[in-house]
């Protein structure tokens, strides 16, 4: 068994380490847009840390403002009189959020923060592994881990896969064999409940916010190639004796009547649990989107590890190479945040780890969304920006709603920061007055159509948002 990173073009589409990742933000990102995974390749327990794209914790799921149009005559005379400051703090005030965003109770309301669904964790009891390491190939979307110990040689691989809500990976011991434990966890959170079960082959985590959502993370365990498998009382699996070892996992969330454990059941349901049909399904439909494209500055094809890489050029080294890795991951990360029928890419694309993350992990609209839309059409990947369509025609009723209580303005409004939940209200003070997100996301319809010459889309989605936005 090679522990080498294994890619045509490793130059070009290859992340590869020599050393575990030290914390979440240095893991590799696996991803299908609806289900997600950081694969930090620690030793001895390594760590997953799993989400799902409509994880929020619905707080603010039908927040609204009260009318304050009345407001903007006076707004109005003291710009004009030059008393531009106090027409703007007067704007704060009156016009933007603070303290005048309700929620359904009546309360005060928010944005929401998207939320760590848990982590799978797999612990080898090999707490110093020689020949360690990791890599992600970006033309398969395949996170690997590699090491030695004793006289084996070890492995991981973990992928999302392109069309199904499944991270799946496969434990392989050359020389040696497995004897490790499978476990779910989840970070502490006094607001969620959660429950944890084990079954003859199966992890499972149950969670539930106070707002109602409720999501399952669910893990099959299976043995192609003979071991034990045993049923700990800790909610544990532990895998003795075994060559190769299949994590098959999933992850359901519930918005409102739904069992999430009912949904997680069928997604698992009726799949086929050959690892090499999976993994040649998987990369077949994730090269239909990533090989579409092909940067070339005519460098040569760096052996050197990413991290080494990196190093070099801070301190002053030429590497245009490391550009074109840069630039296909970057393509890797809309195709892995964003697909046909979800939520668009948040601010850290489908990836978090906190409960109270940065900006929310949420969605901006004043720069953020529409960065991680840039490549989408001068890459071919029209398909990725689906979601943020969806997401905008979401939005229409309420902002509509929104543009006659703010402004008194037909059309719509959109915010400068949101979640899912269709709720156009503004949200951050000081920035919240801002007019010109509806505007900015109609420029990517304008770009699916230059670039897709749908005339069918222009007609039917397009151009009636189009023509909201210029009523308002």
């Amino acid at each position: 068994m090679s522990l080498q990173p294994v890619c045509d073009t490793p130059g070009e589409h290859l992340l590869w380490y020599t050393a575990p990742a030290g914390e979440w933000k240095e893991g590799l990102p696996i991803g299908n847009g609806v289900v997600a995974g950081m694969v930090l390749g620690t030793q001895p327990r390594e760590r997953i840390a799993l989400n799902h794209e409509w994880l929020w914790r619905a707080n603010g799921r039908e927040r609204d403002i009260e009318p304050c149009h009345q407001h903007l005559p006076e707004i109005r005379r003291l710009f004009f009189e030059g008393k531009v400051l106090e027409a703007g703090e007067l704007a704060n005030e009156k016009l933007g959020g603070h303290g005048g965003v309700l929620s359904r109770e009546g309360k005060p309301g928010r944005v929401d923060a998207y939320q760590p669904a848990g982590d799978l964790m797999i612990d080898t009891g090999c707490a110093e592994p020689g020949n360690y390491v990791r890599s992600l190939d970006l033309t398969t979307g395949v996170a690997r881990t590699g090491y030695r110990a004793g006289d084996g040689a070890f492995a991981r691989e973990s992928f999302a896969h392109a069309t199904r809500p499944l991270i799946a990976t496969r434990l392989t011991a050359d020389g040696g064999t497995l004897d490790c434990e499978i476990e779910l966890s989840r970070i502490a959170d006094p607001d969620a409940t959660i429950d944890l079960q084990t079954f003859d082959d199966t992890v499972q985590l149950v969670g539930a916010f106070p707002e109602g959502v409720r999501w399952c993370v669910r893990a099959k365990v299976l043995l192609p190639a003979g071991g034990e498998l045993e049923t700990r009382g800790d909610a544990k699996l532990r895998i003795h004796g075994a060559a190769e070892a299949v994590v098959l996992l999933t992850i359901a969330v519930a918005l409102d009547d739904q069992d999430p454990v009912q949904l997680a059941e069928h997604q698992l349901a009726g799949l086929n649990t050959d690892w090499p049909a999976l993994l040649d399904e998987h990369v077949a439909a994730h090269r239909r989107l990533y090989g579409r494209v092909t940067l070339d500055l005519a460098t040569p094809r760096s052996t050197k590890t990413t991290s080494d890489r990196l190093k070099a050029m801070r301190d002053g080294g030429d590497d245009p190479g490391l550009m074109v890795l840069y630039f296909n991951f970057g393509r890797y990360l809309l195709i892995a945040s964003s697909r046909t029928g979800g939520l668009p890419a948040n601010l850290q694309g489908k990836w978090n780890e906190e409960l109270a993350p940065p900006w929310d992990c949420d969605l901006h609209q004043d720069v953020n969304i529409q960065m991680n839309y840039w490549p989408a059409e001068p890459c071919d990947l029209g398909e990725c920006i689906e979601p943020l369509f969806a997401h905008m025609e979401r939005f229409v009723p309420h902002a509509r709603e929104a543009a006659r209580r703010i402004y008194d303005c037909d059309g719509i409004y959109m915010p400068i920061q949101t979640d899912p939940w269709g709720r156009a209200t503004p949200e951050s003070r000081g920035w919240d007055v801002w007019t010109g997100a509806a505007a900015w996301l109609a420029q990517h319809m304008w770009w699916r159509y230059e670039f897709g010459r749908d005339q069918a889309f222009l007609r039917d989605r397009a151009y009636p948002y189009f023509k909201l936005v210029a009523a308002f």
